[in-house]
């Protein structure tokens, strides 16, 4: 068994022989064929490369087709469907509203989390990195846009961490690094600057959602005045 090397310079070394098998030993999820493990394995798009020439992507592409639309559609309706933001009403007398009013900070913050990591599952794994980070960013972006559009989260610290995942794939994509010493250390530094940004960002959506409970944006009172008819309302 001959084992694939990688040396500081990101070339493959490769001692070949009449019964050469080359593995790809390391972590089970972080193989050349799966479209997330480059740019983390800059080598992964010469195996890409090789695999379009020969097998090509048509068992991936309908599937990646279909998605593209769907995520399309999502972002068209969320923007679309805005104005209709939908509110929570409770009784005076409830006993749980700090049980409720928890459960929808809870369930704000998931659907962010979510956003970002649901895309991973249903991405046919196989496809070229290119398109699949491509439709990862798509999905990450309209999943993003339902929280936001519909309960009136801030855009910027929910899209905080689509665009640090954009520039982190930029920093780990770029080829003129020297070697791969100082490309580590720019994708360490990178990080190491962009978890403020996260934290901040973190901070500003739990702020937001408990001013929106305190102001009774999305959960005013039975029988209180200036419920706007553009709202549809929960019991």
């Amino acid at each position: 068994m001959i084992y694939l090397l990688s040396d500081l310079k990101l070339r493959w070394n490769i001692p070949c022989g009449p019964n050469s098998v080359i593995t790809f030993p390391g972590a089970v999820w972080l193989k050349p064929w799966y479209w997330w493990s480059w740019p983390v394995l800059p080598l992964g798009i010469s195996w890409h490369e090789q695999r379009r020439t020969t097998v090509g992507y048509s068992a991936e592409m309908p599937l990646a087709i279909i998605q593209t639309m769907f995520y399309l559609g999502i972002i068209v309706v969320t923007r679309l469907a805005r104005p209709n933001i939908t509110k929570l009403c409770y009784r005076r007398s409830d006993r749980n509203l700090t049980t409720i009013q928890a459960g929808f900070k809870f369930i704000a913050l998931l659907s962010v989390v979510a956003a970002y990591v649901f895309p991973f599952f249903t991405i046919p794994h196989t496809i070229h990195p290119l398109i699949g980070w491509s439709l990862y960013l798509m999905a990450s972006f309209a999943l993003s846009s339902i929280p936001i559009n519909t309960l009136l989260l801030p855009t910027l610290p929910v899209l905080t961490p689509w665009i640090g995942i954009l520039g982190t794939l930029l920093v780990m994509a770029f080829p003129w690094y020297p070697d791969g010493v100082v490309r580590a250390l720019s994708v360490f530094g990178y990080a190491f600057c962009c978890a403020p940004f996260v934290w901040v960002a973190f901070l500003k959506i739990t702020l937001h959602l408990q001013v929106l409970i305190e102001k009774e944006v999305l959960f005013p009172r039975l029988g209180d005045s200036g419920i706007t008819s553009g709202f549809s309302k929960l019991y």
